[in-house]
């Protein structure tokens, strides 16, 4: 059969009925044809395509402009001179219909597509090189992109090796989970992608039960080729997120979770890792599994001395701001009221020690809070209390130092928590009672910043000491440049940062840098107004100073941040409901404005 250059569009639509279809322009087609004062116009028919069992006439000097594999090929007459002969090119791999689509496409640049023809139009435009028209058949993909498609147009982006698609197909999946797990074509995933999607942090659903229900249902949907990959993807369903009822109750009555080996050491871990929660010992069963899905990473605010005229109001809220967010989000209050404490987070758990409750003693409690089931836990308390002190998080440990004093023989310890002993141990001490001294965690090594000698602010100090975990010894370096209290030092982009405090009585403005490197202190920008006992964290590269006092204003409410590349200080949009001075704060990643995950029985 031989169809003429003219009627070459006509193998696009033989199909009766007709299919859904749409014409899409290559809009760089005219860019791409020579203009007519350098090279001579395209001549009709002068070549002919042999495809399947068709003829199809076509322009060489069209198909050269728009196909690498024709622009390759040398096109001549027979030897004889004869000038009505036209060369013949066999095209193998490739359907007539598609060999027609590309003859059109080199005339006008427009290309008839649609979910029937798209894989041999993709096969043809890879074949012959012709990058408009795989173009148009990628951005005719996108556009098919939704909860039934979506699956379908991933498969073919693994098919036909288009990395980029297949990475905003597989994310759509992620992120719209909820709505796609149910369809059919989720069922048509492989196991690569079942995992893949699995295993994001972004995966769209608020229950670890859902997931195991839609990884269940993918499975048992062709279980006779799919049950031997079952523990590879029962790998990515996060099972110690899920409640002790499901695991118990809903999860081990499944056969296949009871007779594969890997489902059945998946699920004794969860288990263990519940039974750990209870017990404190929740590190020794950490892996990707135990990691919380989605959420932001936010700045939590602990406890604090709030504003309340006449007499001291401690608080045991925990709050969190969000970047963008005009006011503060409340999650699990702590156990008591609570100011004079520190926090650090280790492995995005939120650790609380020391302080003094409603005005009591220096207290020696030490907290967990989880935002996974938006849980505190008791643990183990320190050796001693303590308030105005510093707790860091290092080589997987908590330290607590300062404010302490003489114990078993040594003068004013630090102490480490190591979770997966679930103990305190006394290290090397300081050498001095230091209180509302500044910390912070650079390089593997702990600097501890001014502070107080004893409970005397004429007694400030502005040295600067340097712990080696390793060596359990403290070495003095470079002063700062001010005596301080009541500051907080962070390290952030390489460097740490002590800001704001008091001199003795007097309120500062000025901040610093410290640059190990150099072993030398430099002047940063000024806040706005004078603060002290401020809390203090790093968030995207940037110090968050969140509430603080002065004499002037009393508790503040004002967020400020410092941004370290512009040397600048910006207000945040962020406002706490009421002034707070002594907040503990941290940063973690949870899951704003939803319930928990699983409850905890």
């Amino acid at each position: 059969m031989v169809i003429d250059g003219d009627n070459a569009v006509a193998l696009l639509d033989r199909a009766t009925p007709v299919p859904e279809r749409q014409v899409l322009t290559y809009t760089d087609f005219e860019r791409h044809q020579p203009r007519e004062s350098s090279l001579s116009s395209p001549v009709p028919g002068d070549v002919v395509l042999l495809a399947e069992k068709e003829s199809l006439p076509a322009s060489r000097f069209s198909l050269g402009q728009c196909s690498e594999y024709f622009r390759d090929r040398q096109f001549s007459t027979m030897a004889s001179g004869d000038s009505s002969f036209k060369p013949c090119f066999r095209l193998d791999d490739v359907t007539a219909a598609a060999v027609s689509a590309v003859v059109h496409f080199s005339y006008t640049g427009q290309l008839s597509v649609g979910m029937d023809n798209i894989r041999e139009l993709l096969q043809a435009s890879r074949k012959l090189g012709v990058t408009g028209m795989e173009y148009l058949c990628i951005r005719f993909l996108r556009q098919q992109i939704d909860t039934n498609r979506c699956v379908e147009v991933l498969n073919i982006a693994i098919e036909y090796n288009l990395g980029c698609l297949e990475e905003t197909a597989r994310n759509y999946v992620i992120e719209n989970f909820k709505d796609v797990s149910p369809t059919e074509g989720f069922l048509k995933l492989n196991v690569r992608q079942i995992c893949a999607v699995l295993a994001s942090d972004n995966l769209d659903t608020d229950s670890e039960i859902e997931i195991f229900r839609s990884a269940k249902r993918w499975v048992e949907a062709d279980s006779g080729s799919r049950l031997k990959h079952v523990g590879k993807v029962m790998r990515n369903v996060r099972f110690p997120l899920m409640n002790r009822y499901r695991l118990k109750h809903e999860v081990s009555n499944v056969d296949f979770m009871k007779k594969d080996r890997d489902c059945e050491a998946i699920l004794l871990h969860a288990m263990d890792y519940r039974a750990g929660i209870d017990h404190h010992r929740v590190h020794d069963y950490e892996n990707k599994r135990t990691q919380v899905r989605g959420g932001a990473e936010v700045v939590v605010v602990a406890g604090g001395d709030y504003d309340v005229p006449d007499h001291a109001q401690y608080s045991d809220n925990l709050l969190y701001l969000q970047p963008g967010q005009d006011s503060p989000g409340l999650l699990a209050d702590m156990s008591g009221n609570v100011t004079g404490h520190a926090a650090a987070v280790l492995d995005n758990f939120f650790y609380v020690a020391g302080g003094c409750f409603d005005g009591g003693p220096p207290s020696a409690d030490f907290h967990r809070y989880d935002p996974r089931f938006n849980r505190w836990t008791r643990l183990p308390s320190m050796k001693q209390g303590r308030t105005g002190f510093v707790l860091l998080a290092l080589d997987g440990c908590v330290w607590a130092i300062g404010s302490g004093y003489e114990m078993r023989g040594r003068m004013f310890p630090i102490e480490r928590y190591t979770p997966h002993k679930d103990k305190w141990e006394l290290k090397a001490s300081i050498g001095a009672q230091v209180q509302a001294a500044g910390g912070a965690v650079l390089n593997g090594h702990i600097y501890f910043t001014g502070g107080m000698a004893g409970s005397h602010r004429d007694q400030t100090r502005k040295d600067v000491l340097k712990y080696s975990p390793e060596g359990d010894y403290w070495q003095d370096v470079q002063s700062m440049r001010k005596k301080r209290w009541g500051h907080s030092s962070v390290a952030c982009c390489g460097k740490m940062y002590s800001v704001g405090g008091c001199n003795g009585a007097r309120e500062l403005l000025s901040s610093e840098c410290y640059t190990p490197a150099t072993d030398q202190w430099s002047a940063v920008a000024w806040m706005r107004f004078p603060r002290h006992l401020a809390g203090c964290t790093v968030l995207q590269d940037r110090i968050w100073l969140v509430g603080g006092k002065n004499r002037r204003n009393g508790a503040l409410t004002d967020v400020w941040c410092l941004d370290p590349h512009t040397n600048r200080w910006f207000r945040q949009d962020t406002v706490l409901t009421v002034g707070v001075a002594g907040p503990a704060c941290g940063v973690l990643k949870i899951r704003p404005h939803r319930e928990p995950l699983e409850t905890l029985v």
